[in-house]
């Protein structure tokens, strides 16, 4: 490994540390407000470097981002819902069994709807 690679990966590593630093002070002492705003610009970066991805480095143009986005967040809605909001929210057609009794906290909920 090189001289500039090595400096790269502990750049990385110091940004992200920085970046893990700064939200364990945000939740402490930010209003839910300006988190909800932080949460906001974090989904629209993610969105931004995806189309970066697609439409800047291979020169397509493409609108699966906006679909991965969109499976993804309502994968996450479904899963950190309560029992008792799924239930007043699909009262026409209720959700199928795994679905209908699953709570879990964001964090999980996140990594699966990544996965799916």
């Amino acid at each position: 490994m090189g001289n500039h690679q090595l400096r790269n990966r502990l750049l990385t590593l110091a940004c992200i540390g920085g970046l893990f630093l700064f939200l364990w002070w945000a939740e402490s002492n930010l209003d839910a407000y300006k988190i909800r705003l932080l949460n906001l610009s974090a989904i629209y970066i993610i969105l931004a470097v995806s189309y970066n991805l697609i439409n800047g480095v291979t020169g397509q143009f493409s609108l699966e981002p906006n679909a991965f986005i969109a499976i993804g967040a309502y994968t996450s809605s479904l899963l950190t819902m309560s029992v008792a909001e799924k239930e007043m929210t699909f009262i026409i057609e209720p959700l199928i069994w795994p679905l209908n009794a699953i709570s879990i906290p964001f964090f999980p909920s996140l990594l699966i709807a990544g996965t799916v």
